[in-house]
């Protein structure tokens, strides 16, 4: 069998005629051969977003616990009453890569909501012009507080709670905003579930 990658039919000529030995009557005769032909694979579609995004956020507290991402954009931890929690995160844009204080237009807001409420979409804390420079680091950091992966954050926040602004038994959620110059809003968001103290 001849696979030729083209359509084009092609005779093939034989160069001598084969010798075989005649024990009766016969003939042989040579003939064009008729090449077979296929299609190459087509190449496969790819899809691609590009948008400001968090490749690893994580949650750390004091006495809570820490809670590494378990979705990768979205942190879960526990923290006690009215205590101070640090969201880390890694954000990455589609043109610049890791997040620098540069690419931040502006300032980042905080909101916090009370996902446990009968309006959960109305916030409880706000916390608004927050400097790039603040939460922002121009090369990723490896430390104690970041034990997501090895790679590190360019983010960190620590958010100071006032007394009553956290209860027990509720969950609550962080969502940063950070305005970019090229790649539109990036988010960092984590949720907090809140155990309640004896002593508050």
């Amino acid at each position: 069998m001849v696979l030729l990658r083209l359509a084009t039919p092609v005779t093939i000529s034989l160069t001598a005629v084969p010798v075989i030995k005649q024990v009766s009557q016969a003939s042989i005769t040579s003939s064009a051969i008729t090449p077979y032909t296929f299609l190459e694979e087509a190449p496969k579609t790819a899809v691609q977003l590009a948008i400001a995004h968090c490749a690893a956020t994580q949650i750390a507290t004091v006495q809570g616990g820490q809670a590494d991402s378990n979705m990768k954009n979205l942190a879960r931890g526990v923290a006690y009453e009215d205590q101070d929690v640090t969201v880390l995160a890694r954000i990455m844009l589609p043109s610049t890569g890791p997040m620098l204080q540069a690419d931040m237009s502006g300032t980042a807001t905080l909101n916090i909501y009370d996902l446990s409420s009968e309006t959960p979409d109305t916030y409880v804390v706000q916390t608004t012009s927050i400097a790039a420079a603040s939460v922002i680091f121009d090369a990723l950091q490896v430390d104690t507080y970041w034990t997501t992966d090895d790679q590190g954050y360019n983010f960190k926040h620590t958010q100071a709670i006032a007394a009553g602004k956290l209860e027990g038994g509720r969950v609550y959620r962080f969502e940063y905003s950070f305005d970019t110059d090229n790649d539109g809003i990036a988010y960092v968001i984590a949720e907090v579930a809140v155990q309640g103290l004896y002593s508050t």
